[in-house]
């Protein structure tokens, strides 16, 4: 198998509504998807292997409530799987979020060009609500960077940023 330019990691529990509005958005981005739903209990398994972007779903086994959600252990598992596509890049996307078009564009060409491979790469998170509506203010996210073979994330159950734990927070 050949090196694919550009992974998109997507853990995903319940979001068979908000799938397919992501899958456009991420494939503004991404060469291929990994993805790992999460215990769901709606069809996002099913939506997830129905799209030809999606080259890889992992699954947990169905469960009720989002008890036992581990973002670190899923994260983990979405690189490992990742690394069998060689990816030059790598995106760390959830199910609600979305890439603007003309973004999307502009980080395709800077990961093409200009992005260095030691480096962690961070982008602007504004919470939405409703068709055009959001906060003014954003955080950022750190969400792309270079693969490496061996690369894993930090160990946290929540909230964090998924940088691998071999690229300093200086990077």
């Amino acid at each position: 198998m050949g090196v694919t330019p550009v992974v998109c990691l997507l853990p995903v529990r319940n979001a068979e509504r908000d799938l397919p509005d992501w899958l456009e958005s991420a494939a503004r981005v991404a060469d291929a998807v990994v993805a790992l739903d999460d215990g769901s209990t709606d069809a996002s398994a099913d939506v997830l292997a129905g799209s030809e972007l999606v080259k890889v779903v992992l699954r947990s086994p169905v469960r009720a409530s989002y008890v036992g959600w581990d973002d670190g252990v899923n994260r983990n598992r979405l690189l490992a799987a990742a690394a069998d596509l060689k990816p030059r890049w790598v995106v760390s996307l959830d199910a609600d979020e979305r890439i603007d078009p003309e973004e999307a564009a502009a980080l395709r060409e800077f990961l093409e060009r200009d992005a260095l491979p030691a480096c962690a790469y961070g982008l602007r998170h504004y919470r939405t609500w409703g068709e055009g509506l959001h906060d003014p203010r954003f955080t950022w996210i750190y969400r792309v960077f270079a693969h490496r073979p061996g690369q894993v994330f930090p160990r946290r159950r929540l909230h964090f940023d998924p940088v691998p734990t071999s690229i300093p927070r200086s990077a």
